[in-house]
């Protein structure tokens, strides 16, 4: 919540810079909570991966682990982590899986992201996560993470924390679930994305074979709804590398910072 809150009586205390996020910093939030899409396709390029040992699929493809909560990243992100964190001024940050199935429903993944609410809680109660008393909470979902994203923020408002806004990149299905009151949503996304944009059919001839229906569409609740322009690379736009220049020169128009090549700009 802004500790400055009753500066502000117009204003709901958990509106992230008065519902201005693209115009404003807000330097004083902490955690970031990074929900990474469907991994099955992208396990085997992980370089820095705490995950492993914890995941298994069973008989029906299906994704099983217990949600781990770590400091660890891992090259998923391909440097838009690193972005976030510039933008936010902030690297205070977890990871965890958002995926499920690969043709999973939205529904299924607001609930997972509902448990791993229950699991931050109780690492929350036996002191593995510390929050000050007036922290906050950030969380960036990509692909299938974003629904995931959407059940975690619910789920975490429910048991008091507070969520200051939620970041959906690419979102899959993303008329297909709503984002939480109590926090600010952004949602970022493509039409040229052949993944979740295209009805998972085929963008440019390419065929996305197994992977749930997904359609261009705006998050019902969110509060900002961002266009990029089309691309041809990184499957249409979904791919997480391919929103890095754009949230960089965000964090530099708005004041921020970004490191590139170990120096500071």
């Amino acid at each position: 919540m802004d500790p400055l809150a009753e500066k502000y009586y117009s204003a709901s205390p958990y509106c992230y810079v008065l519902n201005t996020p693209i115009n404003a910093i807000d330097p004083d939030g902490r955690l970031v909570i990074f929900v990474t899409g469907y991994p099955k396709k992208v396990l085997s390029n992980y370089s820095i991966n705490p995950y492993p040992p914890r995941i298994r699929f069973d008989a029906n493809d299906t994704y099983i682990h217990d949600r781990p909560l770590s400091t660890m990243g891992s090259n998923y992100w391909q440097g838009l982590d690193r972005a976030f964190q510039s933008y936010f001024q902030d690297d205070n940050s977890l990871y965890t899986f958002g995926g499920h199935r690969d043709n999973s429903t939205a529904a299924e993944r607001i609930q997972r992201g509902r448990d791993a609410a229950l699991v931050f809680h109780r690492k929350f109660i036996d002191g593995d996560i510390s929050l000050a008393d007036d922290e906050t909470i950030k969380i960036v979902g990509h692909s299938h993470g974003a629904a995931y994203s959407a059940g975690l923020t619910s789920e975490l408002i429910r048991l008091g924390y507070q969520v200051e806004w939620v970041w959906y990149v690419a979102a899959h299905q993303p008329t297909d679930f709503s984002h939480p009151e109590g926090a600010t949503g952004v949602q970022l996304i493509r039409r040229s994305d052949w993944v979740s944009s295209s009805q998972g059919s085929n963008w440019r001839g390419r065929q996305v074979r197994g992977i749930s229906p997904s359609s261009y569409g705006r998050i019902d609740g969110v509060s900002e709804f961002i266009e990029l322009d089309n691309t041809s690379k990184g499957r249409g736009g979904h791919s997480t590398w391919t929103y890095v220049n754009w949230l960089m020169q965000q964090a530099l128009n708005n004041g921020g910072t970004v490191t590139i090549n170990g120096v500071q700009q």
